[in-house]
């Protein structure tokens, strides 16, 4: 992480402590977790075509209500909630959704991109596994990504299309980034 953006977070976190404490900092932190894996559990759930019942929906009612008219522009789904590893650059994660997107009229957003820090760059190299795990046989590369900020508001989720060019952009950071590391890694073995 750059170091605007770790000073950025870290000024984050020290006031979140300052108002909730150590010990409500840890336990927001952890709701935040949960509720995040509890709503990709009913986006799962809802592009594998299960019927969702609202307890499933309760806990994250205002995201679900965010994000729920993206979900049926989405068809084509060839993977769900899985463990990705690129082979050759050592790095791992999870990628949420594979599939294709039917545009709809996004209209101007006020999130931009840059305001999503490290999104774009954890969205493209999560692509650049995809395209190189041997577990999976995807139809063709993948060359473009979308990213859906959900709110827990209800507000309509805001989406951004990441283009080809935008990913091979991205790429080229997260590749920059990535070398970085094993560079410090190499020189702290710790």
């Amino acid at each position: 992480m750059p170091l605007p953006n770790r000073i950025a977070l870290e000024k984050w976190k020290a006031k979140m402590i300052k108002e909730l404490g150590e010990e409500g900092f840890n336990k927001y932190r952890q709701e935040l977790l949960d509720r995040g894996k509890l709503l990709h559990g009913c986006i799962q759930s809802e592009l594998s075509g299960m019927t969702l019942s609202s307890d499933q929906t309760q806990a994250v009612s205002g995201f679900w209500t965010s994000v729920r008219h993206v979900i049926p522009n989405v068809s084509e789904v060839q993977v769900l909630e899985s463990r990705i590893i690129h082979p050759y650059l050592y790095y791992q994660g999870a990628v949420d959704c594979v599939g294709s997107y039917k545009m709809e009229d996004i209209g101007e957003t006020k999130l931009s991109v840059k305001s999503m820090f490290d999104d774009p760059l954890q969205v493209v190299a999560y692509l650049g596994a995809l395209n190189f795990d041997g577990n999976y046989r995807l139809r063709q590369p993948i060359e473009s990504a979308m990213l859906v900020v959900a709110y827990d508001t209800g507000l309509p989720a805001h989406i951004h299309i990441l283009s080809k060019s935008d990913c091979e952009h991205y790429w080229r950071m997260w590749c920059t980034r990535l070398s970085q590391f094993w560079t410090q890694l190499a020189a702290n073995p710790s």
